[in-house]
């Protein structure tokens, strides 16, 4: 049997798609109704045990109650905390406070020395088929693994923000992700992703770029997904070589041409997937040998089989300078503000530039040069949380209650937000400005999630959040104390205790269990832009 007649087993369901279904439509369904069941990610002991421990350490840390300022000007240690991780803790805030952000920004810089073995004990319990390979999913030929593995690398995805100390490293894993982006639906794709996080994007996130874009090349999720697997001498497809020029390496307006891109494509040629191991292969009898040039830069032809050409335009994108700008960019993007380019912006994408070529492509270095810039510490707000940050900074504040319906919530609350980890139908990424995240919809989604949220602070948390606070004025200031480290404005203030303590006096106990009216509050200073921004 050929690899295509053995991917075209690779599917989510036997029957064919209803009438006037696609298959990306039929999929998604599939993938809906089994987290949405529950029945096949059943919560193990120790992510119940995970979940626990967190919620106990919010409920011990000492500076849960910080000393808000009196002003509603974002702190500095929030706004480092925001961007650096998938919001602040009452532990990352103590360990900032006891170290300061320059030992913290270099702890998170170094991942292999953080102890994730709590993180990583709970997932291999729970999520067994991420260790799983290609080909033990295919010639398994079973449907419900395949849909398992799915659901699996999803909901994992989703932990690993929320609980990972490793902070800064799964922001770089996200960040890679979307960068090289694949659509997990889009068959045979549901059987690759895995191994392609597992090998391809995690190794390298904090490495060199050279090195992440050589795996992503030879990732057999990558050469399905943009069709390389296919692309031969008589059957030429350029659809993986246009995508490397324009998103994984130079950008649209990097310089090169039409015929860069026909160059690009066959050097590539031969480039595909074993169908016996499910692994890369390059297959030299479908190469294209002719003589080849890539941006002005002839391809040598050397004696060792013609993997080389590919290797060799590689190598000239990575250290490119059009590269370097473009991976910049996008960081500043990210990690900085997606406002329209000004002068320090662009200064700043200058000097990560520099240092992207210095160091060939060192990941960490720019990142420590972005941390440390004038431009980063003043881009305060100047960032919109996207739905999955909001919902893991709501965690990370709160804590969550643990139940067998966890995993249904995050991803129900997702799906209605528009963010699924994977789901991205374009190979672009999910956005990452605040126009796409900021429509009607989407901002009505966010505000019940807002208030869904609410309903699973922990009780313990609550009591712990509020400090004895019994009076409007005090539950209002220790929920913000909780959840935005500053005041809310006078005019916000005003509406809560309008709206939410109708008719009581501001400084006299409330009537009532003042849990209940907290709950209340951080729903509405969730929703708010002192929340949602980052």
């Amino acid at each position: 049997m050929d690899l295509q007649a053995r991917l075209d087993q690779t599917r989510l369901s036997s029957q064919a798609p209803g009438a006037g279904q696609t298959l990306l439509e039929q999929a998604k369904q599939i993938i809906f109704e089994q987290l949405n069941t529950n029945q096949s990610l059943p919560v193990s002991t120790k992510l119940l045990k995970l979940q626990e421990n967190f919620n106990q350490q919010i409920q011990a840390a000492s500076t849960l109650q910080t000393n808000t300022a009196e002003t509603t000007e974002l702190p500095e240690d929030t706004h480092f905390l925001n961007r650096l991780s998938y919001g602040p803790t009452p532990m990352l805030r103590e360990q900032l406070t006891a170290e300061g952000w320059e030992a913290l920004l270099e702890q998170q810089l170094d991942p292999d020395n953080i102890d994730t073995s709590e993180i990583d004990a709970a997932l291999l319990e729970n999520f067994p088929t991420l260790a799983l390979t290609a080909k033990d999913i295919i010639d398994a030929e079973d449907v419900p693994l395949i849909i398992q593995v799915v659901t699996e690398l999803i909901v994992s995805t989703i932990l690993r923000q929320t609980y990972s100390p490793a902070q800064l490293y799964e922001r770089m894993v996200e960040f890679w992700s979307d960068h090289f982006n694949m659509n997990i639906l889009d068959a045979p794709l549901f059987a690759f992703k895995s191994t392609d996080d597992r090998e391809a994007i995690r190794p390298n996130a904090l490495g060199k770029f050279r090195d992440l874009l050589y795996a992503n090349a030879k990732s057999p999720a990558m050469l399905l997904y943009l069709d390389n697997y296919s692309n031969t001498k008589d059957g030429p497809n350029e659809n993986y070589a246009r995508e490397l020029l324009e998103l994984h390496t130079l950008g649209v307006n990097g310089g090169y041409t039409e015929e860069d891109v026909v160059a690009v494509s066959r050097a590539f040629t031969g480039w595909t997937i074993n169908p016996y191991t499910y692994e890369f292969l390059f297959f030299f009898p479908v190469h294209d040998r002719r003589n080849k040039e890539v941006l002005g830069t002839k391809i040598r032809r050397t004696f060792t089989g013609g993997i080389t050409d590919a290797e060799q335009v590689l190598d000239l994108l990575a250290s490119h300078p059009s590269t370097a700008r473009f991976i910049c960019s996008k960081l500043v993007r990210r990690f900085v503000s997606d406002q329209p380019p000004t002068e320090q912006i662009d200064g700043l994408v200058d000097e990560l530039t520099q240092v992207f070529l210095d160091t060939d492509g060192d990941i960490k270095e720019i990142l420590r040069a972005l941390f440390n810039s004038a431009t980063f510490w003043a881009s305060k707000e100047q960032k919109m949380k996207r739905p999955l940050d909001f919902l893991t900074s709501s965690i990370r504040r709160l804590g969550f209650e643990p139940s067998e319906n966890t995993f249904r919530y995050l991803f129900t609350r997702l799906e209605q937000m528009g963010q699924i980890p994977f789901y991205w139908h374009a190979p672009d990424g999910y956005p990452d400005t605040a126009a796409y995240w900021t429509n009607t919809a989407a901002l009505i989604s966010r505000w019940s999630s807002s208030n869904e949220i609410s309903k699973f602070i922990p009780a313990n948390n609550l009591l712990v959040m509020l400090d004895g606070a019994d009076t409007p004025n005090t539950i209002i200031q220790a929920v913000a104390k909780a959840l935005i480290d500053r005041k809310l404005g006078t005019e916000e203030r005003k509406a809560i205790k309008r709206k939410v303590f109708a008719g009581q006096k501001p400084n006299q106990p409330v009537s009532g269990n003042p849990t209940d009216y907290a709950k209340i509050i951080a729903s509405i200073v969730l929703g708010s832009r002192y929340f949602q921004q980052r």
